[in-house]
């Protein structure tokens, strides 16, 4: 190799570790959307090994007025299709709220976005 093609590969290298040590782009996550749930009725919990929890419910058919076992949008009822579980990870005092509420027949709110690949994404919990 000579001298030139050297300094290359050294310039080369030097760039692709800097490239490599800038932080990455922050992804903006989606916009999420308040629902209001209500306990008991039909809903149940899964707590997979990964930490995540899933919660089924029924699709309200009122904005803002579920049933036991529902969760309906505030400002509108549920759209064909859209799903009916809501997944949330790593967030040990959100599962608990989510638990608390569909046990004690509660009312309670998340706040989610369907991303469209199965269960929606619960991005916070309350109101």
């Amino acid at each position: 190799m000579t001298w030139k093609m050297l300094s290359l590969a050294a310039a080369a290298t030097v760039a692709a570790i800097g490239a490599a040590s800038l932080p990455q782009a922050a992804h903006a996550e989606p916009h999420s959307y308040l629902l209001m749930c209500n306990g008991g009725g039909n809903m149940r919990a899964m707590i997979g090994a990964n930490g995540t929890i899933q919660l089924d419910f029924a699709a309200g058919r009122a904005a803002g007025a579920p049933g036991a076992g529902e969760c309906t949008w505030v400002d509108r009822a549920f759209r064909p299709g859209e799903p009916t579980v809501l997944a949330m990870r790593h967030n040990r005092s959100g599962a608990e709220y989510l638990m608390r509420g569909m046990l004690d027949d509660g009312r309670f709110f998340v706040h989610a976005y369907n991303d469209r690949s199965g269960p929606m994404i619960v991005t916070r919990t309350g109101p």
